[in-house]
Parts: C-alpha cells; structure tokens; sequence
C-alpha cells in the first residue's frame, strides 16, 4: 500500500524557514567571516540551482565481514538486486548505509522507508532519518544507527522481498528500488 510510504510528521518544520542557495548566498554579502562559513556549507551562488539529490550506493555493514555493497547507478546491478539479492546470517549485527550526492541546494529531512514483505504479506515496515545536507562534489556517507539484528529462528528464515524509498520532508522521492534477500544460518 502506498500509505507504507507516508513518512511520519516531522514536528514543526515550516516550508516558509527554507530559502533558495542563491538567497542564502546574497545574504549579508559584505561579511567576509559570514561568507566564509556559509561556503563551508556549500552555500554560494556557483552551486546554486535546481535540487538533485543522486544515490549512489547501497551497502550491507556487518562487523567482521566485507560490505554488501551495490552500485544503484547500475542497472544491471538493480536488476541482480531485485532478482537475485543478497543473504543475512540469522541473529547477525548489521547497518544501512548510504552514499549519496546532493547539487544545487540544501535538501532538507531525507528519510529512509524500507518495507519488507514475506510472501507478499507486509511483515516489518522501517523508517529512518538520514538528516538534511547541503551541496557538496563528494558523496555524503550515512549509516543507519543503533544496528540492526536480523531475526533468528525457523520462522524468521527464508526468503523476503522490500521496497527501499528516500524522500525528503516535502516528499520528494529521491531513490525508489526493490531487493530480495535470505535469511540463513550462514552468509
């Protein structure tokens, strides 16, 4: 459904706080210090432009193991991810994480929705706050935090399939893509 993907309400966020890149840039021009900081952030008129927000990869963080990593701007790589994905130990730590370049201005409250299914029945919906970023050339790394556990048990095991969305505070979908993974007693 999608009300699966209805981010929660985030507080008292006003639509009316935000301002374009170049408007931020103009602002107090004159103050060498304040010019200084706001570049820091990635705010000066030469970034400033329409919004993208591009998702590069996905990631499965394990400790003691390497990273489950997938190239999202490859579509044979999206293709293998939803066909055939990936496996998790059963009773395993692990985290999300996320690279992600933002342009042409700041974007603000990008969440990360993911809804698992179990032959096609929904069995765990999650969201997370990847928090709000400005304007960069390198990528912005984000990993879900506290870790996850992947359940364990007889009925925990099997095959699954999820839907991963991030969307910002005006819901906007920057990256939509679907996976399956196993959960087994081995990786």
């Amino acid at each position: 459904a999608e009300d699966d993907f209805k981010p929660s309400t985030t507080g008292n966020y006003s639509a009316q706080a935000t301002a374009d890149l170049s408007e931020l840039a103009k602002k107090d021009a004159d103050d060498e210090s304040l010019n200084k900081w706001k570049a820091s952030l990635g705010v000066n008129p030469a970034t400033a432009g329409s919004l993208k927000v591009e998702v590069l990869s996905f990631s499965i963080l394990s400790p003691g193991r390497e990273p489950i990593a997938y190239d999202l701007k490859n579509a044979q790589t999206l293709k293998d991810l939803e066909e055939t994905g990936y496996t998790l130990k059963a009773k395993a730590e692990f985290q999300v994480q996320l690279k992600f370049v933002v342009s042409g201005g700041i974007v603000s409250g990008l969440k990360f929705i993911n809804v698992t299914k179990k032959m096609g029945v929904k069995v765990d919906r999650e969201e997370k706050v990847v928090g709000s970023y400005g304007p960069q050339e390198a990528a912005h790394v984000w990993i879900s935090k506290p870790a996850d556990i992947v359940p364990g048990g007889m009925l925990a095991k099997g095959s699954y399939s999820s839907t991963i969305k991030v969307l910002d505070d005006d819901g906007k979908e920057w990256l939509t893509f679907n996976q399956k993974f196993t959960i087994a007693n081995e990786w």
